[in-house]
Protein backbone atom coordinates (compact mmCIF):
# COMPACT_ATOMS: atom_id res chain seq x y z
CA UNK A 1 0.00 0.00 0.00
CA UNK A 2 0.90 3.65 -0.81
CA UNK A 3 0.14 6.65 -0.03
CA UNK A 4 -1.27 9.28 -2.42
CA UNK A 5 -1.14 12.49 -2.25
CA UNK A 6 -4.21 14.35 -4.03
CA UNK A 7 -3.78 17.72 -3.41
CA UNK A 8 -2.09 20.02 -1.17
CA UNK A 9 -4.82 20.75 1.47
CA UNK A 10 -6.60 16.90 1.17
CA UNK A 11 -4.75 13.44 1.34
CA UNK A 12 -6.21 10.08 0.84
CA UNK A 13 -4.53 7.26 2.71
CA UNK A 14 -5.39 3.34 0.83
CA UNK A 15 -3.17 1.18 3.57
CA UNK A 16 -4.99 1.06 7.04
CA UNK A 17 -3.51 2.40 10.13
CA UNK A 18 -1.50 -0.16 11.59
CA UNK A 19 0.61 -0.33 7.78
CA UNK A 20 1.01 2.92 7.67
CA UNK A 21 2.27 3.33 11.39
CA UNK A 22 4.49 0.39 10.22
CA UNK A 23 5.85 2.66 7.32
CA UNK A 24 6.67 5.65 9.17
CA UNK A 25 8.07 3.73 12.03
CA UNK A 26 10.66 2.13 9.01
CA UNK A 27 11.26 5.72 8.16
CA UNK A 28 12.55 6.57 11.03
CA UNK A 29 9.36 8.75 12.06
CA UNK A 30 7.04 8.30 15.41
CA UNK A 31 3.88 9.30 15.67
CA UNK A 32 5.00 12.14 17.82
CA UNK A 33 7.16 13.41 14.80
CA UNK A 34 4.72 13.28 12.64
CA UNK A 35 2.54 15.01 14.55
CA UNK A 36 5.15 17.57 15.69
CA UNK A 37 5.40 18.62 11.48
CA UNK A 38 2.78 20.87 11.76
CA UNK A 39 2.42 21.47 15.76
CA UNK A 40 4.32 24.46 17.57
CA UNK A 41 8.00 24.12 18.46
CA UNK A 42 7.05 23.95 22.24
CA UNK A 43 3.70 21.35 21.63
CA UNK A 44 2.86 19.20 25.13
CA UNK A 45 1.10 16.78 26.22
CA UNK A 46 -2.15 18.24 27.59
CA UNK A 47 -2.22 18.72 31.49
CA UNK A 48 -1.77 17.30 34.22
CA UNK A 49 0.93 15.37 32.14
CA UNK A 50 3.44 17.90 31.02
CA UNK A 51 7.33 18.25 29.86
CA UNK A 52 9.80 18.60 32.48
CA UNK A 53 12.82 19.71 30.25
CA UNK A 54 14.87 18.19 27.17
CA UNK A 55 18.64 17.65 27.79
CA UNK A 56 21.74 17.05 25.73
CA UNK A 57 23.49 14.46 27.07
CA UNK A 58 26.34 12.75 25.25
CA UNK A 59 25.35 14.58 22.15
CA UNK A 60 22.19 12.72 21.80
CA UNK A 61 18.50 14.24 23.05
CA UNK A 62 17.47 12.49 26.31
CA UNK A 63 13.94 13.54 28.01
CA UNK A 64 14.33 14.35 31.64
CA UNK A 65 10.85 12.59 33.35
CA UNK A 66 8.67 12.85 36.34
CA UNK A 67 6.19 11.03 37.30
CA UNK A 68 2.75 11.83 37.83
CA UNK A 69 1.26 11.62 41.16
CA UNK A 70 -0.51 14.28 42.69
CA UNK A 71 -0.94 16.29 39.63
CA UNK A 72 2.67 16.80 38.33
CA UNK A 73 4.75 13.66 38.82
CA UNK A 74 3.56 12.35 35.23
CA UNK A 75 5.61 11.24 32.37
CA UNK A 76 6.05 13.92 30.41
CA UNK A 77 7.47 13.99 26.56
CA UNK A 78 8.31 16.48 24.08
CA UNK A 79 7.67 16.59 20.43
CA UNK A 80 11.01 16.06 18.03
CA UNK A 81 10.60 19.64 16.79
CA UNK A 82 10.20 21.08 20.78
CA UNK A 83 13.57 19.34 21.69
CA UNK A 84 15.29 20.83 19.14
CA UNK A 85 14.63 24.04 21.25
CA UNK A 86 16.44 22.42 24.33
CA UNK A 87 19.34 25.14 25.60
CA UNK A 88 22.06 22.75 25.82
CA UNK A 89 24.20 21.18 28.49
CA UNK A 90 23.44 21.77 31.95
CA UNK A 91 25.06 24.44 33.63
CA UNK A 92 25.18 22.74 37.02
CA UNK A 93 24.65 19.83 38.53
CA UNK A 94 20.88 19.78 39.40
CA UNK A 95 20.13 21.85 36.08
CA UNK A 96 17.42 21.38 33.64
CA UNK A 97 18.30 23.16 30.49
CA UNK A 98 14.73 24.72 29.05
CA UNK A 99 13.37 26.68 26.41
CA UNK A 100 11.25 29.90 27.56
CA UNK A 101 8.18 28.43 26.10
CA UNK A 102 8.72 25.33 28.50
CA UNK A 103 9.49 27.62 31.49
CA UNK A 104 6.27 29.55 30.54
CA UNK A 105 3.95 26.18 30.61
CA UNK A 106 6.33 25.16 33.44
CA UNK A 107 5.43 27.81 35.57
CA UNK A 108 1.49 27.67 34.37
CA UNK A 109 1.44 24.16 35.76
CA UNK A 110 3.01 24.85 38.89
CA UNK A 111 1.18 27.92 39.52
CA UNK A 112 -1.93 26.14 39.15
CA UNK A 113 -0.75 23.12 41.20
CA UNK A 114 0.31 25.40 43.99
CA UNK A 115 -3.05 26.76 44.12
CA UNK A 116 -4.82 23.87 44.49
CA UNK A 117 -1.84 22.22 47.32
CA UNK A 118 0.19 25.34 48.79
CA UNK A 119 1.63 22.51 50.67
CA UNK A 120 3.69 21.23 47.95
CA UNK A 121 6.93 22.55 48.15
CA UNK A 122 8.52 21.35 44.38
CA UNK A 123 5.16 23.63 42.90
CA UNK A 124 6.11 26.44 44.51
CA UNK A 125 10.05 25.88 43.76
CA UNK A 126 9.10 25.31 40.03
CA UNK A 127 7.54 28.47 40.01
CA UNK A 128 9.90 30.63 41.53
CA UNK A 129 12.62 28.94 39.37
CA UNK A 130 10.92 29.92 35.88
CA UNK A 131 9.26 33.14 36.93
CA UNK A 132 12.15 34.77 39.23
CA UNK A 133 14.80 35.70 36.69
CA UNK A 134 14.78 39.54 37.14
CA UNK A 135 14.33 39.75 40.36
CA UNK A 136 17.20 37.70 41.09
CA UNK A 137 19.45 39.80 39.00
CA UNK A 138 18.40 41.85 41.37
CA UNK A 139 19.27 40.30 44.12
CA UNK A 140 22.52 39.13 43.34
CA UNK A 141 23.30 42.76 42.24
CA UNK A 142 22.69 43.93 45.82
CA UNK A 143 24.78 41.16 47.16
CA UNK A 144 27.54 42.42 44.96
CA UNK A 145 27.62 46.12 46.02
CA UNK A 146 27.23 44.52 50.47
CA UNK A 147 30.60 43.53 51.74
CA UNK A 148 29.19 40.67 53.48
CA UNK A 149 27.49 39.41 50.08
CA UNK A 150 30.10 39.36 48.59
CA UNK A 151 31.55 36.94 50.78
CA UNK A 152 28.36 34.85 50.38
CA UNK A 153 28.69 34.45 46.66
CA UNK A 154 32.63 33.87 46.21
CA UNK A 155 32.25 30.69 49.51
CA UNK A 156 28.81 29.65 48.61
CA UNK A 157 27.84 28.42 51.81
CA UNK A 158 25.10 25.14 51.98
CA UNK A 159 23.18 25.29 55.15
CA UNK A 160 22.25 21.68 54.56
CA UNK A 161 26.02 20.98 54.51
CA UNK A 162 27.44 23.31 57.35
CA UNK A 163 24.77 22.96 59.71
CA UNK A 164 24.02 20.45 62.39
CA UNK A 165 20.82 20.87 64.39
CA UNK A 166 21.91 18.09 66.50
CA UNK A 167 24.83 20.27 67.34
CA UNK A 168 22.90 23.67 67.57
CA UNK A 169 20.84 21.96 70.23
CA UNK A 170 23.62 22.35 72.60
CA UNK A 171 24.06 25.73 72.24
CA UNK A 172 23.23 28.06 75.46
CA UNK A 173 19.43 28.44 75.68
CA UNK A 174 18.50 32.39 74.24
CA UNK A 175 21.46 31.86 71.60
CA UNK A 176 20.10 32.19 67.64
CA UNK A 177 21.43 28.66 67.15
CA UNK A 178 19.42 26.85 69.87
CA UNK A 179 16.40 28.61 68.75
CA UNK A 180 16.52 27.83 65.25
CA UNK A 181 17.54 24.10 66.14
CA UNK A 182 14.35 24.45 68.69
CA UNK A 183 12.03 25.73 66.00
CA UNK A 184 13.37 22.89 63.45
CA UNK A 185 12.56 20.37 65.40
CA UNK A 186 9.94 21.94 66.72
CA UNK A 187 8.55 20.90 63.36
CA UNK A 188 10.41 18.58 62.07
CA UNK A 189 11.82 20.53 59.40
CA UNK A 190 15.29 19.52 58.25
CA UNK A 191 18.07 21.98 56.28
CA UNK A 192 18.34 19.27 53.38
CA UNK A 193 14.64 18.94 52.57
CA UNK A 194 14.41 22.62 50.97
CA UNK A 195 14.09 21.70 47.00
CA UNK A 196 16.81 22.35 44.62
CA UNK A 197 16.96 24.54 41.85
CA UNK A 198 16.44 23.27 38.36
CA UNK A 199 15.13 25.77 35.96
CA UNK A 200 17.47 28.86 36.60
CA UNK A 201 19.62 29.36 33.57
CA UNK A 202 22.62 30.67 35.41
CA UNK A 203 24.99 29.32 37.50
CA UNK A 204 25.38 32.52 40.08
CA UNK A 205 21.50 33.27 39.75
CA UNK A 206 21.03 29.88 40.89
CA UNK A 207 23.14 29.60 44.00
CA UNK A 208 21.08 33.14 44.56
CA UNK A 209 17.79 31.29 44.47
CA UNK A 210 19.44 28.35 46.67
CA UNK A 211 19.92 30.63 49.03
CA UNK A 212 16.47 32.55 49.64
CA UNK A 213 15.46 29.38 49.82
CA UNK A 214 17.53 27.99 52.91
CA UNK A 215 17.87 31.03 54.65
CA UNK A 216 13.60 30.80 54.68
CA UNK A 217 13.94 29.23 58.15
CA UNK A 218 16.26 31.58 59.64
CA UNK A 219 14.34 34.37 58.30
CA UNK A 220 11.44 32.54 60.70
CA UNK A 221 13.49 32.56 63.46
CA UNK A 222 14.79 36.30 63.44
CA UNK A 223 11.32 37.85 63.37
CA UNK A 224 10.35 35.09 66.01
CA UNK A 225 7.38 33.92 63.52
CA UNK A 226 6.07 30.56 63.71
CA UNK A 227 4.46 28.16 61.10
CA UNK A 228 0.60 29.47 60.89
CA UNK A 229 -0.92 30.48 57.54
CA UNK A 230 -0.81 33.68 59.12
CA UNK A 231 2.66 33.83 59.60
CA UNK A 232 3.52 32.39 56.99
CA UNK A 233 2.07 34.93 54.56
CA UNK A 234 3.56 37.22 56.65
CA UNK A 235 6.70 36.33 56.02
CA UNK A 236 6.35 36.20 51.83
CA UNK A 237 5.31 39.72 52.89
CA UNK A 238 8.75 40.79 53.99
CA UNK A 239 10.49 38.15 50.88
CA UNK A 240 8.59 40.04 48.62
CA UNK A 241 9.47 43.69 49.86
CA UNK A 242 12.78 42.73 50.09
CA UNK A 243 13.48 40.38 46.86
CA UNK A 244 10.61 41.13 44.56
CA UNK A 245 10.22 37.57 43.37
CA UNK A 246 6.78 36.85 41.73
CA UNK A 247 6.36 33.51 43.56
CA UNK A 248 6.17 35.93 46.78
CA UNK A 249 3.44 37.52 45.17
CA UNK A 250 1.43 34.64 44.63
CA UNK A 251 1.88 33.71 47.78
CA UNK A 252 1.44 37.26 49.80
CA UNK A 253 -2.06 37.85 47.63
CA UNK A 254 -3.41 34.65 46.83
CA UNK A 255 -2.51 32.87 50.05
CA UNK A 256 -4.37 35.07 52.17
CA UNK A 257 -8.03 33.63 50.37
CA UNK A 258 -7.51 30.42 52.49
CA UNK A 259 -7.86 32.84 55.66
CA UNK A 260 -11.14 33.46 57.78
CA UNK A 261 -12.58 36.91 57.00
CA UNK A 262 -11.42 38.06 60.80
CA UNK A 263 -7.68 36.78 59.81
CA UNK A 264 -7.81 38.33 56.74
CA UNK A 265 -8.72 41.77 58.01
CA UNK A 266 -6.20 41.47 60.24
CA UNK A 267 -3.14 40.67 57.79
CA UNK A 268 -4.23 43.89 56.03
CA UNK A 269 -4.51 45.83 58.86
CA UNK A 270 -1.76 44.48 60.79
CA UNK A 271 0.56 41.97 59.08
CA UNK A 272 1.20 44.10 56.09
CA UNK A 273 2.15 47.35 57.64
CA UNK A 274 4.70 44.80 60.04
CA UNK A 275 6.14 43.05 57.04
CA UNK A 276 6.35 46.92 55.56
CA UNK A 277 8.60 47.86 58.49
CA UNK A 278 10.35 45.14 59.18
CA UNK A 279 11.96 44.97 54.96
CA UNK A 280 12.84 48.60 55.70
CA UNK A 281 14.34 48.37 58.90
CA UNK A 282 16.19 44.93 58.38
CA UNK A 283 19.30 44.93 56.45
CA UNK A 284 18.77 42.47 52.93
CA UNK A 285 18.47 39.21 54.65
CA UNK A 286 20.47 37.46 52.25
CA UNK A 287 23.07 39.42 52.77
CA UNK A 288 23.24 38.44 56.35
CA UNK A 289 26.02 35.12 56.81
CA UNK A 290 23.21 33.51 59.41
CA UNK A 291 25.73 30.45 59.99
CA UNK A 292 27.96 33.02 61.85
CA UNK A 293 25.35 34.24 63.84
CA UNK A 294 24.36 31.05 65.61
CA UNK A 295 26.18 32.01 69.01
CA UNK A 296 24.70 35.59 69.54
CA UNK A 297 21.83 36.12 71.63
CA UNK A 298 18.82 36.46 70.04
CA UNK A 299 17.48 39.35 71.62
CA UNK A 300 20.41 41.32 70.72
CA UNK A 301 19.98 40.28 67.26
CA UNK A 302 16.56 41.42 67.01
CA UNK A 303 17.54 44.42 67.99
CA UNK A 304 20.89 45.35 66.36
CA UNK A 305 19.21 44.11 63.00
CA UNK A 306 16.03 46.37 64.05
CA UNK A 307 13.84 43.87 63.63
CA UNK A 308 9.87 44.80 64.28
CA UNK A 309 7.98 42.58 67.42
CA UNK A 310 5.17 41.26 65.77
CA UNK A 311 1.77 42.75 66.19
CA UNK A 312 0.46 43.25 69.28
CA UNK A 313 -0.88 39.67 70.69
CA UNK A 314 1.23 37.67 68.82
CA UNK A 315 3.96 35.49 71.12
CA UNK A 316 7.64 35.78 69.82
CA UNK A 317 8.64 32.03 69.81
CA UNK A 318 10.64 31.61 72.54
CA UNK A 319 14.07 29.37 72.82
CA UNK A 320 13.64 26.48 75.69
Amino acid sequence: PKIRFLSCSERKVSANAGELESRRKEKGHSMARFLGKTATAACFRAPPVFVAAAARRGGRTTLLHQQHGDFMKGVGWLTPAARKLSTGSSLYGTHVPTTFVQKVMLAGEAAFGALRDPERADLVATLGDTTGTLSLSTMHERMQVDEIGREILQERPVIAESTRIEVLREYPAGTFGKAYADWMEARQYRPEERPEVKYVDDPELAYVMQRYREVHDFVHVLTGLGSTEEEEIAIKWFELLQTGLPVCLLSATVGPTRLTSAQRIRMAAEWVPWAVRCSVQVPFFLNIYFERLFEHDIQELRRELDVAPPPYGVPVQQTA
